[in-house]
């Protein structure tokens, strides 16, 4: 019984982390994934980039392109209101 007791407490909806419904913490979690992944394109791309006769950030310049692309319609996302999304 305890443990069906817990398992409803996890699945309670949760508040949001700040006032304007923001989850912080995932949206850390968003930018540091997007950091890690930025520098190990950066340090697998530069001598392929260089080997192609271009220069050496051109691949990292077209993920930034990307990341900030995603990161658009993430906020884009953000301004819809749930009620109309279901």
């Amino acid at each position: 019984m305890l443990r069906k007791a817990a398992l409803i407490n996890v699945f309670q909806e949760q508040k949001p982390v700040s006032r304007n419904g923001l989850d912080t913490t995932l949206l850390g979690a968003v930018l540091a994934l997007l950091a890690i992944g930025l520098i190990m394109v950066s340090s697998a791309s530069m001598d392929i980039s260089t080997s192609l006769g271009g220069s050496p950030y051109t691949i990292v310049i077209k993920q930034v392109i990307f990341i900030l692309l995603g990161l658009t319609c993430m906020l884009g996302m953000l301004m819809v209101p749930i009620d109309f999304i279901n």
